[in-house]
């Protein structure tokens, strides 16, 4: 039954959606329906209309319930269905939806190629979604942490900041640091909660589901709609679909991104399709979602700007100029006149004033330099995160001046030009420049416009493609993508052999028997070093004394039990000191390779080698071998090899950026890849005489190029969805397999009946100010019960706002480690606030205290 008031629940807003997104179009653009259109947008319409209809029931009756609220959008969507037959039959065929020729053998065969590829994507969605819980870190702590108070409240409401619960002043119980944010992504997943009647960690995340297969129906929809074949459509929605970054937003689901890609993304790819081709209903779509964005995260206004100065630029360049002209002299009189900040009615505050600049409806920003452009070199063109999706737009741009003038030119440079100047004022310009800088936003917000760069790619593709003389390939364009590769080859490897000189000396190996167990203990097998038990969680591997230059030996090989799940971490000395001790985490199990050279510790003499592992489970550690070679480029393209094949898991990290198979790599797959292109499509310029077969060969390359970093990254999916359902159940998995979350989770379900009684105020923090995820895993597990995670020392916490205290205690120290006790505990809250503290719960895991004046009365724990 709760299935079905799940699927119920999530598809009717759905069909409300279509059926009145189908008559609205019917209405303004009369014509042959477009399905895939229509249902695509649809889910979008749909869920921007639950959420309205949730918020105002929760408004009107301090509720969310299931009954109520379904049987509105039954009506809803029963209207939308009487609407659309009412309205008027089209009086004349859709012009804009028509096929440029027949299909052949061939183009039926990609199309279906095209759409089985990005159906198999949307296959390792589900899987992830259906097994894996909340996993990205601001979905659980910020996002679905929202939508799960108001689940167990019953209410939506407002949480406190983190700053107003510990000065008191808030009104609510729960606190978050994105109190603030829409409600977009939270209201789904609690309506989704409510649908099923209790929370899961998986299935609250099916809309996000719908989502991907949403996301890949409506640029379908919208390049049939623009005229493209069925092939190159279905070719435009795989490329979305394959990008790594949106399958690691849909896959990892809970936050708001992915949304924006729909809503910023699609609306977008229509306001575009409505300036080309003067469609008044597309124009209205594409102002209609970017609008809906302002609900769903907090750029949603900057990008509803964004598209009306696109607009703006197509329709009225003139006055856009004599707007910007008018400013910049309002701004030279103000600076003359030591006027620079202004209070607008209604609007804020306009101007510059104490060092932040201050934008109507947008707020105030503190003007801050950064140098980001390594970062984006970094990111768009030789991280995995985009396989050549940049690289193809910068040709993409540069080919709209080969192309004939016309409103496809304005619009896409306008919409060119408008990212790109977005891009430099909010991360070149401002203070969340350092979002860019550490990687966590550079990435995500890009991908609310993937679906309209993906779009652009296939027109300005198409309108290209058309312009060009009409000719047979010649031979010069068959050969210029091997030509190319062969060059591109070339180059890596002497790059290869100029960054990694070729040093003289044979190979050290230090296998298993060689290695001395320093914490811990085990066995070995043959020539297999199997660890068996460990000391404060961790067992420690050392080759004991040595003496090498680092110079000398630069490749690190090192060989584990493919089996082995957990992380571990390879050490070194190059000196008696504590400083002198360095090392580099591997991320799992098998044969790794690491340029040690490419760090910058690996200098100098180096004394000690060795190997940490950590508990996991009942896990056991296999250790093979560990091997220090000098550099060589045979060597050298082996392991370049090895790294570009190797498989990645999810990771926190996962949502902000992907890597080119090995965490390094001396040369990036995709970097690779693009220099082909590039390279291939400079030389068929330069001979091509603007005939259409000589670029033959350079779309042959593009698309062959893409489809190798697929390839790669669907293996990667198949490794990764393999390991998913292997590690999680269906639908009720309840905690994560990474960062010892299980722990986290068995320590809080422990204490949960102490801290969920009588609305108590409970701190969580941890033994070390290292182990900050666990304690704000250990927040978000906690729920119903409200809690704040203090990220500090003990000396620092607020007890004095709080009846209870939680620490959790370090699963890995050094042997000798002495852990605090719950006694240190209470000396220090009685010397901080001279409240008295009584444990309830004292485990090797952690302590459960109760904080309460030294005279009232203490209840056990039980």
């Amino acid at each position: 039954m709760e299935y079905f008031r799940l699927t119920i629940g999530l598809l009717l807003p759905w069909l409300g959606g279509y059926l009145w997104l189908a008559a609205l179009k019917q209405w303004l653009n009369p014509g042959k329906p477009n399905n895939p259109l229509l249902i695509g947008y649809g889910l979008f319409f749909g869920y921007a209309g639950l959420q309205g209809v949730v918020l105002t029931g929760n408004a009107l009756f301090d509720k969310v319930e299931f009954w109520p609220i379904l049987a509105f959008v039954c009506l809803v969507t029963a209207a939308g269905a009487i609407v659309l037959s009412k309205t008027r039959a089209p009086s004349s065929p859709d012009t804009g939806f028509t096929v440029a020729e027949p299909d052949s053998s061939t183009t039926k065969a990609l199309f279906w190629l095209f759409a089985a590829w990005a159906s198999l994507h949307l296959l390792f969605v589900a899987i992830e979604i259906l097994h894996r819980p909340v996993f990205p870190w601001d979905a659980w702590l910020n996002w679905m942490y929202r939508a799960k108070a108001w689940f167990y409240t019953g209410h939506i409401f407002v949480l406190d900041s983190p700053t107003d619960w510990l000065r008191g002043t808030g009104e609510a119980l729960y606190n978050v640091a994105g109190n603030r944010y829409p409600t977009f992504a939270p209201v789904l997943a609690l309506w989704a909660a409510t649908s099923l009647g209790y929370w899961s960690e998986t299935l609250t995340n099916i809309p996000v589901l719908f989502c991907g297969i949403a996301l890949g129906l409506a640029l379908y929809g919208q390049c049939r709609e623009f005229g493209l074949a069925k092939w190159l459509s279905a070719l435009c929605a795989y490329l979305l679909l394959s990008l790594p970054l949106v399958g690691a937003h849909l896959a990892l689901a809970g936050q708001s991104d992915i949304w924006m890609a729909g809503f910023t993304g699609l609306g977008f790819v229509a306001l575009l399709h409505g300036i080309i081709r003067h469609s008044r209903f597309q124009s209205l779509l594409g102002l209609g979602m970017v609008a809906m964005g302002i609900a769903t995260k907090m750029e949603g206004m900057v990008w509803f700007i964004a598209a009306l100065l696109v607009v703006a630029l197509t329709k009225r360049l003139g006055l856009v100029l004599a707007g910007l002209a008018l400013a910049a002299g309002i701004a030279a009189l103000g600076w003359l006149t030591d006027v620079t900040y202004l209070e607008l009615p209604f609007l804020g505050g306009i101007g510059y004033a104490d060092g932040r600049f201050h934008i109507p409806l947008l707020g105030s920003h503190a003007l801050q330099s950064f140098e980001l452009w390594d970062d984006y070199q970094d990111n768009f063109f030789e991280n995995g995160t985009w396989h050549l999706l940049w690289t193809l737009t910068l040709v993409a741009a540069i080919s709209l001046w080969f192309t004939p003038g016309g409103a496809l030119r304005k619009a896409a440079l306008a919409f060119y030009a408008v990212l790109l100047a977005a891009q430099l004022v909010i991360f070149e310009g401002t203070a969340s420049g350092q979002w860019a800088e550490d990687w966590t936003a550079i990435n995500r917000l890009p991908l609310h416009f993937a679906p309209a760069l993906t779009f652009l790619l296939a027109i300005v593709l198409h309108a290209f493609w058309g312009s060009r003389k009409d000719s047979p390939a010649t031979k010069f364009a068959l050969l210029a993508p091997l030509l190319g590769l062969l060059i591109t080859l070339a180059g890596a490897t002497i790059y290869l052999m100029a960054a990694y000189p070729a040093t003289a000396g044979d190979p050290l190996v230090f296998p298993a028997q060689k290695m001395r167990i320093m914490a811990g203990g085990g066995r070995v097998a043959g020539d297999v070093g199997i660890i068996e038990h460990y000391e404060n969680n961790i067992a420690i591997l050392s080759t004991g004394p040595v003496q090498l230059q680092a110079k000398d030996l630069g490749i690190l090989q090192l060989e584990t039990a493919d089996a082995y799940t957990n992380r571990f971490t390879f050490f070194w000395r190059n000196g008696a000191d504590p400083e002198d001790l360095h090392s580099t985490e591997i991320p799992g199990g098998g044969k790794r390779w690491i340029n040690l050279g490419d760090l910058p510790q690996w200098q100098g003499r180096i004394t000690e080698l060795g190997v940490i592992f950590y508990a996991h489970e009942d896990e056991t550690a296999e250790f093979y071998r560990l091997t220090l070679s000098p550099y060589s480029l045979a060597l050298q393209l082996r392991k370049l090899t090895h790294n570009w094949l190797e498989t990645s898991r999810w990771s926190q990290k996962s949502v902000h950026w992907i890597p080119a198979g090995a965490g390094l790599s001396s040369i990036p797959l995709p970097a690779l890849m693009g220099a082909w292109v590039l390279l291939t499509v400079v030389m068929v310029t330069l001979f091509s005489r603007r005939k259409t077969g000589a670029y033959l060969g350079a779309l042959t390359c593009a698309f062959v190029a893409w489809t190798l970093l697929d390839l790669r990254w669907t293996f990667n999916g198949i490794a990764q969805a393999n390991d998913t359902i292997g590690t999680y159940p269906l639908v009720t998995a309840t905690h994560m397999n990474f960062g010892d979350d299980q722990y986290t989770w068995q320590l809080v379900e422990a204490v949960r009946p102490a801290i969920t009684n009588n609305n108590s105020r409970t701190i969580i923090m941890a033994e070390q100010q290292t182990m900050r995820f666990e304690a704000l895993r250990a927040k978000y597990l906690a729920l119903p019960a409200p809690v704040f995670a203090h990220d500090g020392t003990a000396q620092s916490a607020p007890f004095q706002i709080a009846n209870k205290l939680l620490v959790l205690r370090t699963r890995y120290a050094e042997p000798g480690y002495k852990h605090a006790t719950a006694k240190d505990y209470a000396g220090i809250i009685d010397q901080q606030t001279g409240l008295l503290a009584t444990p309830l719960w004292d485990k090797p895991e952690g302590i459960l205290m109760s904080i309460t004046p030294d005279n009232a009365p203490v209840q056990s724990a039980k």
